[in-house]
């Protein structure tokens, strides 16, 4: 799967989780609530899986290396 295929695919999640997260928290019932809980626990998955695609990768330091080029 592409980098933008990624991109996509986690923000239709968030939509998607936030609309279902309003929709059952308008609801009443103890099934409504069972999903609204599960909702919220996707939204929070999809975010960080949003955040963590779009970090930047880390920089290698000039004592690591150097500790490569040793071996």
């Amino acid at each position: 799967m592409t980098s933008t295929k990624k991109k996509t695919a986690a923000k239709v999640g968030m939509t998607a989780s936030l609309g279902s997260l309003v929709v059952t928290g308008l609801s009443k019932g103890k099934l409504f609530r069972r999903f609204h809980v599960a909702s919220g626990i996707a939204l929070i998955a999809f975010s960080v899986w949003h955040y963590s695609l779009y970090q930047k990768k880390k920089k290698e330091t000039v004592s690591e290396r150097a500790k490569k080029n040793s071996n």
